[in-house]
């Protein structure tokens, strides 16, 4: 609290006065509040420094003269602040100091009379109160020690830069306990390093007659012999009334790591230690019944349904359920099987999630390349999984026993980095595929993602501010919880929104259940036989509201992003297969193709035998249709390589498609008669995207787009292409520009064609800029990076050709293609 100068002063005139009418053996209270007043204000004023070194003085005479220990540690704090503050006795408050932190360390731990002194804390460090032995030889008793550590001076209490394990031998620490209580009290004192601990405890108490009463703990008895249940580094000692007594600790760790890293005592509030395990236990309680409902909840939900959402979730919650009631009531278990149920859960809650999450997002069909890297990942992780079970009992032995050699610690080092590698690509993955999936219109990634979101934010947080959680606890933060309740929270969270997320799906699953079967009720209800009516439900959406409602003659019009491909040299595949044959090729091929249009937000209008017309709907809601048939574009090819790889081992040829696409006004429409309709689109449009398909093969691409189409796509970002220069085909008055995008070519293709794309530009700007000379060098130039390029060699022909020949004065470039 700040205080104003004049109310200082105020303060220090009524206790000067005060003073000077007390008598002299019942003044060191006012001399130590003077000495504390001038203190505060001392820094600008020399004078009020001088006086405060005074009273300082005076308090610490008073002190001495009374022979109180406690008063003349007091007055010794103002007293060596002033003297560090003047020049000439810096060397004398070193001394000081030095004496002060020795009358402290014989003076003892003062066990506070009242446990609500503590301010809530559970535990109170004995600090600088104790001396440090280092016995090398583990070779000294008691007596020897007694006689050593009596004369010795005090060592720092904690040790952080030596590593106590590099060490051999044992520790003795030697520390002495003050009561003012009226009659024998027990107490718990701790020893260790937080969850490290010492392997043997020897405990050393002086008794009134004579001598020391001895006894042991540690981690390396029995559970049952420990001096303080549970907990194998905490010891009892039993202090007399009024007075103090002296304790000794022989503390040693394993023979190779595993012991604490720094000496340390403190002295535990077991009441407040009881009631933090108590909320402790209710907060894990809470969160273990939250998770165990939902683990039983979705597995007779898995049993009742076989729907895998289910199984996959339970799967999930097993693995964080065992591993969180093994952190939460079995820490002491033996550290083969303990580290052995971390690994199994671990491997459970990961394996879970990734299924859960494919399952869920509805993967398969929304973002079907995700399904081989998925089983490859699994595969991979399961393996390490299997190697670091194999290692585990040389970890343990490493960890307790050492002697392992030098193979197995780099074959554990690696092969944990690897494992804690994939675990982090598999968070990573989720936030990945939730925003896939939504930007695909999948509504339940909204669950999903939020989900998703606490679960980051519960360990990520926490994590984050553990280490100023003590700073945090002092201004008011973290008192009632800690970081582990925070994690917990942000799991709890997320295991709720993601119950919530399955229930949503659920609901929508039995929305359009339900939805069917009131259209399907409304058909019977009318008179009249329901036309058969062949009508992608997405076109049908564009005529009218419901597809019950469609009727001959509905049309519209839209402007529409026309998409076509064909099988390349299909007739001469088709004559070598028989008509049984060529079905069970074209389903085959289809069956993969066809819902890559789909979940590319577009939709197929007609299969034509080998071909596929496929349209993609105007921009709207943030959908560029434009953009999205390119993309289906090259996911068709991709998927078409794999397709060829599984024709390849069955010794069939390989196939090559071409597509091509163009934007333009279309009119969609029901054409037919009452019993028999079907959808059908007139425009120029479609023609020219036909086109567009067929100049693939003249060009040597595997997917040309339309300078419409090109100048309608937001952006192309991550896509390589190149310009093929401008077409005039066959029904069009005005010439169109087409663009070769090649990341659907074969690799060493595309990469060709990257490699030689600034040349290949060059030469076409050369080319229409009538400079046939320049043209037929850069056109050589790219043929010595890619021989055999098709859209090269037909320009580098015509340079030659015009070169020699000439141009007409009405010459632009313009490529007329009479036929498809």
């Amino acid at each position: 609290m700040l205080i104003r100068a004049k109310d200082r002063q105020r303060i220090t005139d009524s206790l000067e006065q005060k003073l000077a009418i007390t008598p002299d053996t019942s003044q060191w209270e006012i001399l130590y509040e003077l000495s504390q007043n001038f203190r505060e204000y001392s820094r600008r004023d020399s004078v009020a420094m001088q006086k405060g070194m005074m009273y300082s003085q005076q308090a610490e005479q008073l002190a001495l003269a009374t022979n109180d220990t406690v008063k003349l540690i007091r007055s010794l704090s103002p007293l060596i602040y002033f003297y560090k503050r003047d020049k000439q006795m810096k060397d004398q408050a070193d001394e000081m100091d030095k004496w002060r932190d020795k009358l402290l360390l014989e003076w003892g731990y003062s066990i506070p009379s009242n446990f609500d002194q503590w301010d809530g804390d559970s535990e109170v460090s004995l600090g600088g109160k104790f001396r440090i032995l280092y016995d090398s030889l583990a070779a000294y008793n008691i007596v020897e020690v007694h006689r050593k550590m009596g004369d010795s001076n005090r060592v720092a209490f904690s040790i952080s830069d030596k590593d106590l394990n590099d060490l051999p031998g044992s520790w003795w620490m030697r520390f002495r306990l003050r009561s003012k209580s009226d009659h024998w009290e027990e107490h718990i004192f701790f020893t260790g390093d937080g969850n490290s601990y010492w392997d043997t405890v020897e405990v050393f108490t002086a008794k009134m007659e004579g001598g020391f009463s001895h006894k042991f703990t540690g981690k390396a008895l029995e559970p049952s012999e420990w001096d303080v249940a549970d907990h194998p580094n905490h010891f009892r000692v039993s202090v007399p009334p009024e007075g103090d007594i002296l304790v000794y600790l022989k503390v040693k760790g394993f023979p190779e790591g595993g012991a604490p890293e720094k000496l340390r005592i403190k002295h535990v509030n077991y009441e407040s230690y009881l009631r933090d395990r108590v909320k402790t236990r209710h907060t894990n309680g809470i969160f273990q019944g939250v998770v165990l409902i939902q683990l039983f909840f979705f597995f007779l939900y898995f049993l009742a349904t076989k729907d895998p959402v289910y199984g996959n979730y339970a799967i999930y919650i097993l693995g964080l359920s065992i591993f969180m009631i093994t952190v939460n009531y079995f820490e002491n278990i033996d550290d083969l099987i303990q580290a052995s149920i971390y690994l199994l859960s671990i491997w459970l809650s990961t394996t879970g999630m990734l299924m859960f999450s494919h399952s869920y997002l509805n993967m398969k069909e929304l973002m079907p390349r995700w399904k081989t890297p998925l089983k490859v990942f699994l595969i991979v992780f399961t393996s390490f999984s299997l190697i670091i079970a194999g290692l585990l009992p040389y970890m343990v032995q490493g960890i307790t026993q050492g002697g392992i050699g030098f193979l197995i610690p780099v074959l554990v080092g690696i092969s944990s980095f690897v494992f804690f590698f994939l675990i982090l690509a598999a968070v990573i993955f989720l936030p990945i595929w939730g925003i896939g999936t939504l930007r695909k219109g999948y509504e339940p990634s909204k669950y999903y993602l939020i989900a998703t979101f606490f679960l980051f934010l519960g360990f990520l947080v926490p994590l984050g501010l553990s280490p100023f959680e003590q700073n945090l606890k002092e201004m008011g933060f973290f008192e009632s919880i800690g970081v582990s309740t925070l994690i917990q929270g942000g799991i709890a969270l997320q295991l709720c929104l993601f119950a919530l997320g399955v229930g949503h799906k659920r609901n929508l699953l039995e929305k359009e259940r339900r939805e069917a079967l009131e259209k399907i009720w409304r058909c019977k209800e009318k008179s009249m036989p329901l036309p058969i009516v062949l009508c992608p439900t997405n076109f049908c959406e564009r005529l009218r509201e419901s597809i019950l409602d469609v009727h001959l003659g509905d049309q519209v019009e839209k402007n529409v992003t026309v998409f076509f491909s064909d099988i390349q040299d299909y007739t001469t595949l088709s004559e070598q297969l028989t008509p049984q044959q060529n079905f069970i090729f074209l389903n085959n091929y289809l069956g993969r193709v066809g819902p890559i249009i789909k979940t590319n937000r577009g939709f197929v209008n007609q299969y034509y035998g080998d071909g596929i017309m496929a349209l993609f709907m105007g921009a709207e809601n943030g959908i560029n249709s434009p953009k999205d048939s390119v993309l289906a574009a090259l996911e068709m090819h991709k998927e078409l390589f794999l397709y060829n790889q599984e024709r390849q081992e069955k010794d069939r040829s390989p196939i090559r498609i071409g597509i091509g696409i163009h934007t333009g006004p279309l009119m969609l429409g029901v054409i037919g008669d009452e019993k028999r309709m079907d959808v059908g689109v007139v425009s120029d449009t479609v023609n020219t995207a036909a086109r567009m398909e067929g100049l693939t093969k003249f060009y040597g691409s595997s997917t040309i787009v339309s300078g419409a189409t090109f100048d309608g796509m937001a952006d192309t970002d991550g896509l390589h292409y190149r310009f093929l220069g401008q077409v005039l085909v066959k029904g069009k008055k005005e010439p169109i520009k087409i663009y070769d995008f090649f990341d659907g070519d074969l690799e060493e293709v595309a990469l060709k064609k990257e490699n030689s794309l600034l040349l290949f530009q060059e030469g076409l700007s050369a080319y229409f800029a009538q400079d046939f000379k320049g043209a037929v060098k850069a056109f050589s130039d790219v043929l010595h990076i890619f021989p055999g390029d098709q859209a090269t060699l037909f320009y580098l022909e015509k340079a030659k050709m015009y070169l020699k020949a000439g141009v007409g004065e009405n010459w632009t470039g313009v490529e007329i293609i009479g036929s498809k």
